[in-house]
């Protein structure tokens, strides 16, 4: 091929084309041959190009599609229609056992020693929906038990006052304080519980709205390093707090919002193991 006037000339064409330029008496034939030629040869490589162009894009958004795997997301809208949330298909949709309500499915990432998709106080009957981060081979063999987070509606606490604050056990760590998630206040309180060697870190977001109470739960649990199996490696808290805390920032009221908190009565579940033990027979 050569350049000439700003157009490729495929080398075929070479000779027809000088012959063609060679006269320039408009009107001609070789005038008609060379402005047929030109048009065409014209337009069949602008064609070329855009089909380069579209081959090219397709290749990028695949290589970024296989780079970022947390790209494609579900949704979830409660069934009364309040709200609305997303998570990456990444992450573990845990749905209840038929057989079992306070046991949650798929086993070895919904559940640990100390319930993960539930409230603060280790109860389930009001959780709503549950995202699990998974148990794959990045957590196989260290502290790690499981993750979730969790949407929690207390329907016994229908009150704003019952609302102002997360009661005690577990330990609160450091102080509460406010944040705002896509135009709702909530109360966030970090806790830290201990039972027989198995530890839990909980980060509750409560909210008081449209004079119902909700508990957005993140619950991280894992084991004692040196405990059982000293041979266990420690695992990276940061990257699954990371993980479900991109879901609850896509949590969303879908009606007014009404400032205020929630709160629910505490069990003390971290000192009984929770299974094998119905959630109706922890003390109160």
């Amino acid at each position: 091929m050569e350049w000439r006037k700003n157009r490729i000339i495929p080398l075929p064409l070479r000779s027809l084309i000088h012959a063609c330029v060679a006269s320039r008496v408009r009107g001609t034939p070789f005038r008609r041959v060379y402005d047929f030629v030109m048009k065409y040869a014209t337009i069949g490589w602008l064609l070329a190009g855009m089909a380069v162009t579209t081959l090219f894009h397709s290749a990028v958004l695949s290589t970024q599609a296989r780079v970022n795997p947390q790209s494609a997301s579900r949704s979830f809208t409660s069934a009364d229609g309040a709200f609305r949330l997303e998570y990456p298909d990444s992450l573990v949709s845990c749905k209840r056992d038929a057989k079992q309500a306070d046991w949650w499915l798929p086993q070895a990432s919904c559940e640990a020693f100390t319930p993960v998709c539930s409230d603060v106080a280790c109860n389930s009957e009001g959780t709503v929906v549950c995202v699990a981060y998974p148990a794959d081979d990045t957590t196989k063999g260290t502290t790690f038990q499981a993750a979730a987070f969790s949407v929690n509606q207390l329907s016994h606490t229908n009150t704003e006052s019952k609302c102002l604050s997360v009661e005690e056990p577990p330990p609160h760590v450091g102080t509460s304080h406010t944040e705002i998630v896509n135009g709702a206040r909530f109360d966030v309180t970090e806790t830290d519980g201990v039972a027989t060697g198995n530890l839990m870190d909980g980060y509750v977001y409560s909210a008081f709205h449209e004079k119902k109470c909700y508990e957005l739960d993140i619950r991280i649990a894992y084991s004692n390093v040196g405990g059982d199996d000293p041979a266990k490696k420690v695992f990276d808290p940061e990257q699954v707090h990371r993980r479900l805390k991109a879901v609850l920032d896509t949590f969303r009221f879908l009606k007014q919002q009404t400032r205020g908190r929630t709160t629910s009565p505490r069990h003390l579940c971290y000192s009984f193991p929770p299974h094998g033990i119905p959630p109706s027979h922890y003390p109160a």
